[in-house]
């Protein structure tokens, strides 16, 4: 969250991915990087980030509150 809020989102793509092979059972580390996913603009993979997230985490409510535009009218 530091590095997406400090203005680096390379840089917690590349922490988050570190965390994420040390433990992929962690769903808030799929949550930042749904986060950091909408900052690069990359809305499709966020989605999958976050419905990750939710899989392995259904409390996460960011996640979930991320996920409801997604879910609409296309």
């Amino acid at each position: 969250m530091a590095r997406r809020y400090g203005g680096d989102p390379d840089g917690a793509m590349a922490a988050l991915k570190e965390l994420i092979e040390a433990d992929p059972e962690y769903g808030r580390a799929f949550q930042e990087q749904g986060h950091v996913l909408l900052v690069l603009n990359r809305p499709a993979e966020a989605a999958g980030a976050f419905t990750r997230a939710v899989d392995l985490n259904p409390g996460l409510a960011a996640s979930w509150k991320a996920l409801v535009p997604a879910c609409g009218p296309r």
